[in-house]
């Protein structure tokens, strides 16, 4: 019987290596003894199925993109957080071997923090690991927003950051033992800590995800007294959504939450799964070909198939990303031209979660309606709004797998304009370093709008009232 793993792993062996660092100013490091029992606790952990199937893939994205040089590493290091990194000293013996284009996630572990389930981010940073093995020059997005789920920020941020965040959800699906962890977390007696920021962005990458929270517009707290730079961060980190109002298409297309829900549908998808495609896409993923009577679904499971899929379809965006154009319509695209087998399939979760906002308003409008009819418990309304809004998407998702309309024609290009009168902070409330506030015109709040001294109120919503209606802002009519 074959041993696939000699067709994946350069070292079958050693598929990661843990590798502790030596001081926090400089990415150098040791590998962590076997004898040590913090080394065999993470061990433990790795080698669960759903664990040992990412790190495959993570091999496979190497793999594929001839960026192999060096083993796979999770580095120990002290800085609080967790990064994905790229070049590291790894000491052998006396003396230090450098990879300098080696893409390895940092994380700062101990014995207590991995029995309390830390090691669940793991797969997050391990996908911007994937992704910069596979387009190691994807642009660096615009916005001067820190990014959370539910900001609205840029594509090229709410693409890297929603393909990680998706992850956090399968993999508290994939290892119980996480999920447990998590509802143990809270209870009534400290329910204020659902209320710091960090936690309820958790939450709603978990449940978010799942209830397609994000494609929601927010509605802005009360708070009295705020400098003009809090108000535009609180508008943005609020988790107070309005279920009767969606976002726009280039809003939802801007929001790593509503990418995170879209891929985490791709990714979980029983028949997108199942659908495997031309083997010699598979032996691009292995250092070696299979003999022609190796069947396909033995090497990889129906989950790590759709992530062989995303990974192809990533790897094969490096020439038609185009600078302020939305990443995951070509993402979406590519998928449909190099996977027409599953074509229908993935343009009906498109669709179907966007709410044909990528494509048109209408449709949105009937959701918008059920969802004020629905409040009111207006049932023989609703039902019918329910048909006329099932009858719009199922004729949207027609006409674009017919190829009769484009399924990213009512988003349009960003539109930045660095704004002086404000300032952003990079990271959060407490952060002392800021940076210049930079709006995109066609995500803009109102509130983003009138932070500009010409811009007034009423051109704020003439601004907003467009873009509803697919006129966007562009080079010709900037403000």
């Amino acid at each position: 019987m074959l041993n696939y793993d000699e067709f994946i792993f350069p070292n079958p062996q050693e598929k990661i290596c843990i590798v502790k660092a030596e001081n926090p100013n400089n990415f150098r490091g040791s590998k962590l003894s076997k004898d040590l029992k913090l080394y065999n606790i993470i061990m433990e952990e790795l080698n669960h199925p759903f664990f040992k199937s990412m790190i495959k893939i993570l091999q496979c994205s190497r793999n594929l993109s001839k960026n192999v040089y060096g083993p796979n590493v999770l580095y120990l290091s002290e800085n609080e957080g967790c990064f994905p990194r790229t070049g590291l000293h790894i000491k052998e013996g006396e003396s230090y071997e450098y990879f300098p284009e080696l893409n390895y996630v940092d994380l700062v572990l101990d014995e207590e923090r991995v029995l309390n389930g830390e090691l669940y981010i793991y797969t997050h940073e391990l996908a911007h690991t994937m992704l910069k093995n596979l387009l190691p020059n994807f642009p660096h997005g615009k916005s001067s927003i820190p990014h959370f789920s539910q900001c609205i920020t840029d594509y090229f941020t709410a693409f890297d950051e929603g393909f990680a965040e998706q992850f956090e959800r399968v993999t508290c699906e994939n290892v119980p033992r996480y999920l447990e962890i998590k509802r143990n977390n809270f209870n009534f007696e400290c329910n204020f800590l659902k209320l710091w920021i960090c936690n309820f962005d958790k939450d709603l990458r978990y449940e978010g995800v799942f209830k397609n929270n994000f494609i929601y517009k927010k509605f802005m707290p009360k708070v009295d007294n705020l400098s003009i730079e809090n108000s535009l961060l609180l508008e943005q980190v609020s988790p107070n959504f309005d279920a009767t109002k969606l976002k726009t298409g280039a809003e939802m297309l801007s929001c790593e939450g509503v990418v995170a829900t879209i891929l985490y549908n791709i990714c979980t998808d029983k028949i997108l799964q199942k659908n495997y495609t031309y083997r010699h896409i598979y032996n691009k993923f292995l250092i070696k070909t299979l003999p022609a009577n190796a069947d396909i679904k033995d090497v990889f499971s129906p989950y790590e198939n759709v992530l062989i899929k995303i990974l192809w379809v990533m790897y094969n965006l490096a020439d038609r990303i185009k600078e302020d154009s939305p990443v995951l319509i070509n993402f979406i695209e590519n998928w449909c031209e190099y996977f027409p087998e599953d074509k229908e399939r993935i343009i009906n979760i498109f669709i179907n979660i966007t709410a044909g906002k990528t494509i048109e308003n209408d449709a949105g409008r009937i959701y918008e309606q059920i969802a004020i009819e629905g409040m009111f418990g207006m049932a023989e309304a609703v039902s019918n709004s329910i048909l006329q809004y099932r009858k719009h998407i199922k004729a949207l998702c027609s006409k674009v797998i017919k190829g009769e309309i484009s399924i990213g024609q009512n988003v349009p290009k960003e539109l930045w304009i660095e704004n002086k009168r404000v300032t952003a902070p990079k990271i959060s409330f407490s952060d002392l370093n800021t940076q210049a506030m930079m709006i995109n015109l066609n995500t803009a709040s109102i509130m983003q709008l009138m932070s500009f001294p010409k811009i007034t109120l009423e051109a704020a919503n003439k601004i907003l009232s467009d873009r509803e209606d697919g006129r966007f802002i562009d080079e010709n009519n900037i403000l």
